[in-house]
Order: structure tokens, then sequence, then C-alpha cells
């Protein structure tokens, strides 16, 4: 491994049919229940497709606040977000995910706030991994909400 590599490990370990805990190397004592929704799995836990959307919301909300934090603005507030996946089917009839729209809200901000804000509403999507690297595979749609 490399200065400019690293390396992110997550295992799965099936519990019973389509039910698989999910464990990451770091936290270590972090968990979270896959499973498929119903008529193949429960719906007892997040997808592979919502893992997926939770991923892309994290991030970019993730990278807007370390934006502004660096821009010394204090949200008086907290920042949320929702993603919403579509899928379609593709030529041979698989379901793909085809795009994803995200919006992320952000507390009411003062004028200074804003000219901060407004900096890093242009800067902070290219800082983040996961939509950087998904939009090699499909269109993310991203909306700043004010609230």
């Amino acid at each position: 491994m490399t200065e400019n590599e690293r390396k992110t490990t997550v295992w799965l370990r099936q519990k019973e049919n389509y039910q698989f805990e999910v464990t990451t190397d770091f936290p270590e004592d972090w968990t979270a229940l896959a499973d498929e929704p119903p008529h193949l799995g429960r719906g007892n836990g997040a997808s592979a497709s919502r893992f997926l959307a939770a991923g892309l919301g994290h991030c970019l909300a993730a990278s807007l606040l370390f934006c502004l934090e660096k821009s010394r603005v204090r949200l008086d507030g907290l920042i949320t977000a929702e993603v919403k996946l579509t899928t379609n089917r593709n030529q041979r009839g698989r379901w793909r995910i085809h795009h994803a729209d995200v919006k992320i809200f952000t507390p009411p901000m003062d004028e200074d706030q804003q000219r901060a804000f407004l900096r890093c509403s242009t800067l902070y999507e290219d800082f983040c991994v996961v939509t950087a690297s998904v939009r090699q595979g499909f269109e993310v749609n991203v909306e700043l909400v004010t609230q």
C-alpha cells in the first residue's frame, strides 16, 4: 500500500436467507443489518441500494460540513439530507440504478455565512469520494436547500 492509497474492509456474514450482518474495519464495533425487501428477503435491514444511497448522502453532507467549518461557518442547526434512487430495467431486463437525486438541507444563515456557503457550494462535491466515484457509473443530481 502506498502513501496515496487507503484500504477499507467491509465484511458481510449471512445470518439467514438474504439477511447479512455488515461490519467494518473501522469502527470495530459498528454493525448493520442488510436484507433484501420482500419477496426475496424480509426487509429487516437496508438493501445494498439503500447502503449506497446512505453513502452518497453522508459523503456529500460531510463534505459540505467540512468546507463550511474550514470557512469558519458555525451553523445554528443541523444539516440533513434526502437521497432518492431511481431504478429501471436495462436492455437485458436487469434492475440498475439509473440516477440519484440528493437534497441537502441546511439551517438558515446570515449574510456572511451565505457568502461562505456560496463558495462551498461550488467546491464540496468534488471532495466527496463516493459521489465522484459513483458518477462514473450513473448520474447523481445534487440540490442544496437552505431552510
